[in-house]
């Protein structure tokens, strides 16, 4: 990397000749995103310091065709009488997730982000078992958010109805990145996200119909990818 100014060479070096080639970066098919519990807590796996993404038990969100992260944070500007220069303060931080996925006869968007709860009167489970390892389903309650499926098999795969319940309970989000070399690069954990829209969208000169969502979270946990093996 360039350390000088007067030391950059425009006309024969890029501003970081330390990558040589275009195997290092991070591409839209070199990393993903799931959904999983509220709280890393709530995760037995997520009391060890050593937490790596890959004992994180999630339900990966495909069919995804876009998304974005956005943090900020309040910052005001105090000014003071006899003088021109000022003081910035910060304040409390936010955070807000906003994502597309293409509608199939599968688990729509809205159920994959409530991949941990279950129905009492087993109407629909946990896309995350019991089985997984150390990850605490959660009850609902007798809750119905979406439609039942035509086969008659009880799962309610379209999550729809905001006004039900389980939407006032917060999920997990968690996104993990790796290079187009697939060397991990960073995984963050994104705790008690709530949903504060939801649609889907469709046209004659349409193919797919898509569904669209945001949600606010309460904070983003980095989570450790050093302990992860490349693949070969």
């Amino acid at each position: 990397m360039a350390t000088s100014l007067l030391g950059f060479n425009w006309q024969e070096e890029n501003v970081q000749p330390e990558i040589k080639n275009a195997s290092g970066f991070i591409t839209s098919e070199s990393h993903v995103l799931g959904f999983a519990p509220p709280r890393l807590s709530q995760i037995v796996a997520g009391i060890n310091p050593t937490l790596s993404a890959f004992d994180i038990p999630v339900v990966l969100g495909g069919v995804v065709e876009n998304y974005s992260v956005a943090n900020g944070q309040q910052v005001i500007k105090i000014y003071e009488i006899g003088s021109v220069r000022s003081y910035l303060l910060a304040a409390r931080a936010d955070g807000q997730i906003s994502l597309n996925r293409v509608l199939l006869n599968n688990q729509s968007l809205m159920r994959m982000m409530y991949a941990a709860y279950k129905d009492s009167r087993g109407r629909f489970n946990a896309l995350i078992g019991n089985s997984s390892p150390g990850v605490q389903t959660i009850d609902v309650g007798n809750s119905l958010p979406g439609t039942v499926n035509t086969n008659g098999n009880g799962t309610n795969d379209f999550f729809f109805d905001m006004q039900n319940p389980i939407f006032r309970a917060p999920f997990g989000t968690m996104i993990f990145m790796k290079s187009a070399d697939n060397k991990p690069y960073s995984a963050m954990f994104f705790e008690d996200c709530l949903i504060s829209s939801h649609g889907f969208a469709s046209s004659s000169s349409g193919v797919v119909i898509q569904e669209a969502a945001s949600m606010r979270f309460g904070r983003a946990v980095p989570v450790n990818v050093r302990a992860l093996a490349v693949a070969a």
